[in-house]
């Protein structure tokens, strides 16, 4: 790999000149400013540069061997993963086979044996099914079930992803990405690795996640995410479900709580790191999770004090 055409063309640069209501929001309940965030994220490029340009190795991973994906589908309704995006689970699962130290999860809301499909391919790559029931527990557990039990699975997986990952550490993937086979050579240099974004400039995506596990940025994040403050961020500010679990909030996070001497990776979509596609499932019409009609959340606005009181 070439280290100077590596950084060109790999990493992502998250310097905003536009301030945007969620992050004015977000930051201001961390006590940050925007041109302190901004600061804090051009610092965390610059360091991310001068670790990678190094020849500094860790023997012991900061990030370990542990892939993580979520397929959540109604129970009432239980739909298999897709045929088009299980030969991508393929690919990414033959992807990392060659080195042998990779352990899988696929996280799950129905009995393995009710998705046929997804069965065959877990056990051709020794993926392991785990019940997302799991993990669930605490205030943010209520939170995750409320949001499951209204069929609202998109923000359910936003905020799983982030528990799952900082539990057990390792790399989180949405379920139609894939990993290239050497993607874990950032694992002994970095403590956390986030997609960036091509389009939307300023924001962290959050369908690439891996870190160490019990790390101090998603204690923090966890801790903050409460049936409290997002109910009180959605009367005050009418601010999205998306905003309030997803990429938007770990911007938020990344941006006010990082030291500059975290050791933080922010890598575009290539050939050197990963690929995939997104449903964007939040949005439109998307059977496969086994649920008729958008899944919006303007559509569940009416029913948002049931869901956080």
């Amino acid at each position: 790999m070439d280290k100077k055409n590596f950084i060109e063309n790999c990493l992502a640069s998250y310097i905003s000149d536009n301030p945007r209501k969620f992050q004015q929001i977000f930051l201001e309940k961390f006590n940050t400013s925007f041109d302190d965030a901004n600061l804090k994220m051009l610092n965390l490029e610059l360091n991310a540069k001068k670790i990678i340009l190094s020849n500094n190795e860790t023997e012991n991973l900061n990030i370990p061997l542990i892939s993580h994906k979520i397929w959540i589908t109604n129970p009432s309704n239980i739909c298999d993963i897709p045929m088009n995006v299980l030969k991508l689970m393929e690919k990414n699962y033959e992807n990392l086979s060659s080195n042998k130290k990779w352990k899988h999860f696929l996280w799950i809301n129905v009995d393995i044996n009710l998705l046929p499909d997804t069965n065959e391919i877990l056990k051709k790559y020794g993926v392991t099914p785990v019940k997302i029931s799991k993990i669930i527990n605490g205030d943010i557990g209520i939170l995750i079930n409320a949001f499951l039990n209204q069929n609202m699975f998109p923000f359910a997986s936003n905020l799983l992803r982030m528990v799952i990952i900082n539990k057990y550490g390792g790399i989180y993937s949405d379920i139609g990405w894939i990993l290239n086979r050497n993607i874990h050579q950032f694992f002994n240099k970095f403590e956390y690795i986030i997609n960036g974004n091509k389009i939307d400039k300023g924001i962290v995506s959050h369908n690439i996640i891996a870190c160490k596990k019990n790390n101090r940025l998603f204690t923090i994040l966890l801790t903050n995410v409460t049936i409290a403050n997002i109910h009180n961020f959605y009367r005050k500010y009418k601010l999205s479900l998306l905003e309030m679990t997803g990429p938007r909030m770990l911007t938020s996070l990344f941006s006010s709580q990082a030291y500059d001497s975290d050791k933080l990776l922010l890598l575009l979509c290539s050939p050197e790191t990963f690929s995939g596609f997104h449903n964007e499932s939040w949005k439109k019409e998307n059977p496969k999770f086994g649920v008729n009609g958008t899944l919006d959340s303007k559509k569940f606005e009416k029913d948002i004090n049931f869901t956080l009181e």
